[in-house]
C-alpha cells in the first residue's frame, strides 16, 4: 500500500496548539501565511492518552493532569516532536508538519518509548505516518493551524485499541522498516478503511535495539 494512496483517504482534525490562548492562534511557522495555504506533506502523528484517567476524582484530577502534561511536553521536546492539541487526558504530537525531518517515524518512536520510562500514569500510545494536508484552516479572522489525514484518526484508532490486545504502544506497519532502530511484535491484522482499502498489520513497539558502534573499526584502518 503506498503513501500517496493512504493520503487519499481522507480525515480532517484540527489541532489547537497546547498553551494557546485562543482557538484563533495558528503555528508560528504559518502565522504569516493566509488561510487556505496549505500543502502536503508526509507526516507521523502520536496520540498519548492515560489510561484510567477519568476514575480520578477531586483535587487528584487537576493535579494529574498538570503533572502528566509536563511530564509529555518533556519528551516530546526531547525528540524534536511539535504539541499540536489536547482534550483532557489526550495528547496529539506531530512530526514533520512543521519542521522538516527525514526521521520522523524514528522521533515518534523515541517519544513513544521515552514516555514509557517511569511515566506518572498508566499510557496508551497510537503512531501512524501518511500523506497529509498541512497549514491555515479557518477564516480570515480565525485561523488555525491544522493537519487533515488518515493519520490523525488512525493513531487514535491505534492509541483505543492497545486497551484490547493489552499493548501499550501501537503502530502501523510503515514504522516497521529494515532500518528501523526499535523491536516490533506483530499484533495483528485489522481493517479500517480511512487509512488503507485493504486490511494491514499493526505492530508493538517493544524496545529500542541494542546496536554496536563500528566507528572504532575505521578508526584502526
Amino acid at each position: 500500500e503506498s503513501e500517496a494512496s493512504r493520503g487519499r483517504c481522507s480525515t480532517a482534525e484540527t489541532s489547537e496548539k497546547v498553551g494557546s490562548s485562543s482557538s484563533a492562534n495558528t503555528h508560528r511557522a504559518f502565522a504569516h501565511l493566509q488561510v487556505g495555504t496549505v500543502r502536503p506533506r508526509l507526516v507521523s502523528i502520536a496520540t498519548v492518552n492515560v489510561a484510567g484517567f477519568t476514575k480520578l476524582t477531586g483535587g487528584s484530577i487537576v493535579s494529574s493532569h498538570s503533572t502528566f502534561v509536563s511530564f509529555v511536553l518533556q519528551v516530546v521536546k526531547s525528540n524534536k516532536g511539535v504539541p499540536e492539541s489536547f482534550t483532557g487526558d489526550r495528547i496529539s504530537i506531530s512530526w514533520n508538519a512543521v519542521v522538516n525531518t527525514g526521521i520522523h517515524r524514528e522521533l515518534a518512536c523515541k517519544t513513544a518509548a521515552g514516555l514509557m520510562k517511569n511515566p506518572p500514569l498508566t499510557l496508551e500510545i497510537g503512531c501512524c505516518a501518511s500523506i497529509a494536508t498541512v497549514g491555515n484552516l479557518g477564516t480570515a479572522g480565525m485561523k488555525k493551524f491544522g493537519i487533515i489525514g488518515p493519520c490523525i484518526s488512525t493513531s487514535f484508532t491505534l492509541m483505543r485499541l492497545n486497551k484490547l490486545f493489552g499493548t501499550s504502544i501501537l503502530a502501523e506497519a510503515s514504522f516497521r522498516s529494515e532500518d528501523c532502530k526499535f523491536s516490533m511484535n506483530a499484533v495483528s491484522r485489522i481493517r479500517y478503511a480511512k487509512f488503507a482499502a485493504c486490511p494491514f498489520m499493526i505492530y508493538e513497539l517493544v524496545a529500542e535495539k541494542v546496536t554496536e558502534n563500528a566507528e572504532w573499526m575505521y578508526q584502526l584502518e
